[in-house]
């Protein structure tokens, strides 16, 4: 999730004009001299769909992802100017060039496409027997897609472009069968494979070379093609070895590595994409960070089990903020006692040094056996770390074994990074509401009682395919309606280090219900940190979203005691989204704060607001971070500002407070103020506060003090005029909110809801006695769409544009107010390839619809086509192909998440191969019939 920028230090100009890289050929033996990139060892990067937000992004030194704007560039550039940023597409599949022709595709020689990543979409001709496009300034494939790609972003603030997927050969169904000089015969047998790959290969090359020739020499090119490519592709600076596994022999990986970096382009991009079974796969992480430091290239790591494989969900280690500096020497073998060799290395840094185990058994490495190197400069330190302090425990360096064992792929070992200072090196800790998006060695929040998770644009780190989030049940937030406190989520981070920690709440905007329920402005929350302090405040969620907000620093010791706790005691929806824990140092604070100030009070008959003035700075210059409230000598609270209302109190009643301070190491004043404050009787009845619509047969009445249940439920204690009886009315939890269930109301028609005779719940009750009226206006029911589209959706309702997106896995969900009369959902459709299809559930006033042959379907897109009034009547019926989660190809591919697997089925037009671009429609009639009304009599209407 998304991380602020950390305080790792990046190399400086003069530095890196300065330090050179150490490269070797394992031929030869001759050292090759290179100029530093801008970037500090280990060096780290990131290949992501996204969007997430800029500032996380600028934690790395390497980013490749989607072509998002210029402003966006310039964000992450702004924060880290020295990033490597590079725009992606996938050239195996037209790389966002709409519209592309059918002579473009690669065939078998039955004349079939070529399909590839499951069946999903058509992969296209890169050679030169690809006939050119009319459409496309009659060119082939690859003449018209380099001047497309070069031209794709602004490269004054983009770095270089990149491929999404490339391949040697043709891949996917191709394996087995490929036309491509289109005779109608199988080209493997007439041809040979060498001859396929070669006329492939070759029409890569040309666009390479275009690509370059437009973007010039100054900017990168980088290819994932999972594989080192030097003589073929030559003029790229970067490859990506995609979700790579290691455990091949070390000579000949070794080899590859620095022969690439010895023959391609500065300056090199070279990116190893790990990837472990779990976020808590250090041995994996460090080891494919280790052989990442083989050479000059920058590694990622993601879990698996989140999708790491789609580049949806990298991990940031403690590991990726360790400050190496510049390489001194190559990795080179240790010799151990006799002078055999094992399977471990080492090389050397300006700050450090970092030994490697690329063996399959555990190796003992000594601080006597590194000496022997002449580019030792120890000792050397283990750095200080939080995600895995066994590991990385801060010590001097003597001795270490480090982890090897057999692996499925070969074998899995280990890597330790050393310096030559004492250094503690702490990324921040994100405790998320979902697993995928919390950081290393920590679990996700605990959620107790009724929450419900959503997604939406403004996510901590990334957007799931999700996010940030979702085909692997990831979800961006969670939230719940408010209430007494029954509601809540801890957000636990496991402490590695006893240290000061800044505490950061986030939530996004849930913009999912209905206009009377709105964030809370007095979401309380209570921090819990070293020897169980505590410190409690209120967050006003309904503003500062999508961004960190401090909520102050605190001393956390080791383990999982420390917390942050949120609830739905609050005036509104409560988000439980993320909170990040940052290091900031460990200095031990033994001074105690001064006392609180000038104690005082207002009270009203259930209520005693206490206020104060912070304490006097102590001798450190603390003042107060939070206090610790006693009431008649009993614990009451810990508020982190300068007031507190108390509410568990009784009307006329006397109470003894007690106030001392707190500072943020946990330390409480000797000292306290104090006074006596007493409630008033209550003497005024309950008036009424709002009155508000939430549908053609609800409303909400809220009175402003807590009433009597039996007056409050009595239905002849309201009346609504003009007309509308009241059937029932329920008194909330809240003791102040009664909902009353009526007869159908006109939406749009201005109602008065009179009261009277409610009854307070004072010592001595009060009763109203003249009656209190508001004004309302009739309210339609709630509609809400649940969609996704194989590739993108336009959603509509009644008109209006409400929603989009192009991330067919996952679904998203709307919720909009209906209109009297119809109401119509109207989706525009498209598809870049392969297979079309839609998915949707509809809630309209409680009645549920799904998508099936009931909505309607036209491939031409006529005026007006989304509003309510039009006409689709000659449209033809939707053609369902399986119902979701049975349908094939997404069936072999994925689920949507979010969407029924027992009755939602896939639609499109009666061709979703070939209509990539579809309008569909579902009319909605009072009562939520999907039937239109009956044609006039003596007009006839075909089913089609």
């Amino acid at each position: 999730m998304v991380h602020s920028i950390t305080q790792r230090k990046r190399s400086t100009v003069s530095r890196i004009a300065a330090a050179v890289i150490v490269c070797i050929s394992m031929i030869s033996q001759v050292a090759v001299l290179h100029a530093q990139v801008n970037h500090g060892y280990p060096r780290n990067g990131i290949f992501h769909w996204g969007p997430a937000t800029p500032e996380w992004y600028a934690k790395y030194d390497l980013l490749i992802t989607c072509p998002w704007s210029a402003d966006f560039a310039r964000e992450i550039k702004a924060l880290n100017p020295d990033i490597l940023l590079i725009a992606t597409r996938d050239w195996n599949n037209g790389a966002g060039i709409s519209n592309v022709p059918a002579e473009w595709y690669t065939l078998d020689s039955n004349g079939n496409p070529i399909t590839i990543y499951y069946h999903s979409v058509i992969l296209l001709d890169m050679t030169d027997f690809c006939p050119p496009s009319a459409r496309h300034g009659n060119k082939r494939y690859n003449e018209y897609l380099p001047e497309f790609f070069a031209n794709m972003v602004d490269l004054t603030v983009w770095d270089g472009v990149a491929s999404d997927g490339v391949y040697f050969s043709p891949r996917g169904t191709a394996l087995q069968d490929v036309d491509l000089d289109r005779n109608g015969v199988n080209d493997y047998g007439e041809h040979g494979s060498d001859w396929v790959r070669n006329q492939w290969s070759a029409g890569v090359s040309k666009v390479i070379g275009r690509i370059r020739q437009i973007i010039g020499n100054d900017k990168i090119i980088h290819l994932n093609s999972a594989q080192f490519h030097t003589q073929e592709w030559h003029q790229t600076n970067g490859l990506t070895s995609e979700n790579r596994r290691l455990g091949g022999a070390m000579s000949d990986f070794k080899w590859k590595y620095e022969h690439w970096m010895n023959t391609a382009p500065y300056p090199h991009t070279y990116l190893m994409d790990g990837e472990g079974d779990s976020k808590n796969d250090f041995y994996w992480m460090r080891y494919h960070l280790g052989c990442t430091l083989i050479g000059d290239g920058y590694c990622s790591f993601s879990e698996a089990k989140y999708g790491g494989n789609w580049h949806y969900n990298d991990k940031y280690y403690d590991e990726f903020d360790v400050e190496l500096g510049n390489p001194t020497s190559l990795m080179q073998n240790i010799f151990v006692t006799g002078g055999s060799q094992n399977g471990a290395y080492v090389r050397f840094f300006e700050n450090g040094a970092a030994i490697l185990n690329h063996g399959d058994v555990p190796v003992e490495v000594t601080d006597s056996q590194l000496r022997a190197f002449a580019e030792y400069d120890g000792p050397y330190y283990r750095f200080e770390g939080g995600q895995d302090p066994a590991h990385n425990t801060g010590e001097l360096f003597d001795s270490a074994e480090l982890f090897g064992r057999p692996d499925y792929i070969g074998h899995v070992g280990d890597c330790i990074l050393l310096l030559e200072q004492p250094t503690t090196v702490i990324t921040e800790i994100i405790i998320d509401n979902c697993d995928a998006g919390t950081s290393p060695a920590s679990e996700p929040a605990e959620l107790i009682g009724e929450w419900t998770p959503h997604v939406e644009a403004f996510n901590e780190s990334w957007t799931v395919f999700e996010g940030g989030s979702s085909s692997k049940n990831i979800w961006e937030f969670a939230d719940a309606l408010y209430g007494n406190g029954e509601t809540y989520a801890v957000f636990r981070p496991t402490i590695g280090v006893a240290a000061n920690y800044e505490v950061f709440e986030w939530h996004g905007w849930s913009g999912v219900h209905p206009d009377n329920f709105q964030e809370g402005t007095n979401v309380p929350y209570r921090i819990t940190y070293t020897g169980g302090a505590t410190s409690e405040g209120t967050l006003n969620q309904s503003i500062n979203y999508g961004q960190w907000n401090s909520l102050g620093t605190y001393f956390f010791d080791t383990g999982t005691n420390g917390n942050v706790t949120i609830s739905n005691d609050a005036d509104g929806i409560v988000i439980a989204d993320a909170i990040k824990f940052v290091y900031r140092g460990k200095e031990v604070d033994s001074i105690l704060p001064n006392s609180p100030r000038n104690l005082g009070f207002e009270s009203t008959e259930k209520t005693i607001r206490l206020t104060w003035d912070a304490p006097l700075p102590a001798e450190d210059g603390d003042t107060a971070s939070s206090y610790q409230i006693f009431r008649d000598h009993a614990f009451l609270a810990t508020p982190s500002s300068t007031s507190y209302l108390d509410t568990d109190v009784e009307e006329n009643t006397s109470y003894l407070y007690q106030v001392y301070s707190l500072d943020n190491y946990g330390n409480r004043s000797s000292g306290w103020v104090e006074g006596a404050f007493a409630t008033i009787e209550d003497q005024i009845p309950p008036s009424v506060s709002s009155v508000v619509a939430l549908g053609l047969k609800s409303v909400d009445v809220v009175f402003d003090e807590d009433v009597e249940e039996s007056s409050a439920e009595n239905v002849h204690n309201y009346t609504i005029q003009p007309s509308v009886a009241v059937l029932q009315a329920e008194l909330a939890q809240d003791l102040r909110t009664v909902r009353l269930t009526t007869n159908t109301h006109v939406i749009g028609l201005e109602y008065t809801l009179s009261v009277n005779h409610i009854y307070d719940r004072a010592a001595s009750p009060n009763m109203m006695t003249t009656p209190d009226s508001e004004t309302y206006t009739g309210k339609g029911g709630v509609i809400t769409v649940t969609i996704s589209a194989d590739d993108a959706y336009e959603l509509y309702v009644n008109g209006n544009l409400v929603g989009n997106n192009n991330s067919w896995s996952i679904s998203h969900s709307y919720t909009v107010q209906s209109i009297a009369g119809k109401n119509v959902i109207a989706v525009k459709c498209t598809d870049g390839g392969g297979d079309g299809g839609m998915l949707a559930e509809v809630d309209f006033g409680g009645e549920r619809f799904v998508t099936d042959h009931s909505w309607k379907v036209s491939t031409v897109e006529e005026d007006q086509w989304e509003t309510v009034d039009f006409s689709d009547i000659s449209w033809n019926k939707a053609t369902s192909y399986g119902l979701h989660g049975v349908a094939e190809p997404w069936s072999l591919y994925k689920n949507v998440t979010g969407i029924s697997t027992s009755d939602v089925h896939w639609i499109w037009s009666a061709d979703k191969f070939n209509d990539n671009l579809v309008f569909l429609r579902l009319n909605l009639y009072p009562g939520g019939d999907t039937t239109p009304p009956e044609p006039p009599i003596g007009v006839s209407v075909s089913e089609r």
